[in-house]
């Protein structure tokens, strides 16, 4: 083992590579939470972006992606998501 005390394949990893595999092998991939809090902790804000843009265009239609925002959402809380999506929308159109 290298210096470090890491196996030799994780000795060119940054910290956040390392905390990332370590992060990936304890959560369910079934758990979207989880999984969404490991990518927006792990990821730079630049990759957020990309992920974020990425997703919108994987939804691949308004429709499917409302589907994925309000699926489950009782209507107290897709109230509050249309007043944020309303509110980021406004300041996008802004920039």
């Amino acid at each position: 083992m290298p210096e470090t005390g890491l196996p030799a394949a994780a000795e060119s990893k940054t910290g956040n590579e390392i905390e990332a595999d370590t992060a990936v092998g304890e959560i369910s991939w079934e758990d979207g939470n989880a999984v969404m809090d490991l990518a927006l902790t792990m990821l730079s804000p630049d990759q957020r972006t990309a992920f974020l843009h990425r997703y919108i265009q994987r939804s691949g239609s308004t429709e499917a992606l409302l589907a994925d925002l309000s699926r489950d959402l009782p209507q107290e809380k897709r109230n509050q998501l249309a007043d944020i999506l309303g509110a980021v929308a406004e300041r996008l159109r802004s920039f």
